[in-house]
């Protein structure tokens, strides 16, 4: 066996769109093993921190609404929180660019399958810690688009 000896040339240098594509086929295979929703949030902080531009935002908008709109819901709950407890300056952003594509006409079928979501949560348990936790973190980035969202699902108070 010849050519054992011979050292390995370096692979070719990584381009920074493949990099990122490779970032978030891995954060979308978390979403596809139905990995916790901590850990999948981690992996999307993680990636935005390092990289913030707004191709990475709407690629994570993408990510995560091709998944099933349960995962997007329970992905978006976890996003803020950081394992010491504290917030993530990012997340707000990143969440308010979330709640605007949602809620805009564009998305509208996102938006009807995260209603409908949300409207099977709530009539199956009204306190559901997902619903609870979702709807007042939309509150928290916009207090109207938390208003439309009680409406559409069918709740009686408002945000």
């Amino acid at each position: 066996m010849s050519g054992l000896d011979v050292p390995r040339k370096g692979g070719a240098p990584i381009t920074p769109e493949l990099e990122r594509q490779l970032a978030w086929e891995k954060i979308k295979e978390l979403i596809t093993s139905r990995t916790d929703a901590g850990a999948i949030a981690a992996a999307v902080r993680q990636r935005l921190n390092a990289k913030r531009d707004p191709d990475e935002m709407k690629q994570s908008w993408v990510t995560l609404t091709e998944a099933d709109p349960i995962s997007f819901i329970r992905v978006f709950c976890q996003l803020p929180y950081l394992p010491d407890g504290t917030t993530d300056p990012v997340a707000r952003a990143l969440m308010e660019t979330y709640v605007a594509r949602l809620t805009h006409e564009k998305y509208a079928a996102i938006y009807n399958k995260v209603i409908n979501s949300l409207r099977n949560m709530y009539r199956a348990n009204p306190h559901s810690p997902s619903l609870v936790n979702f709807l007042a973190l939309v509150k928290w980035i916009d207090a109207a688009a938390a208003n439309k969202l009680n409406v559409d699902i069918g709740m009686e108070m408002a945000a």
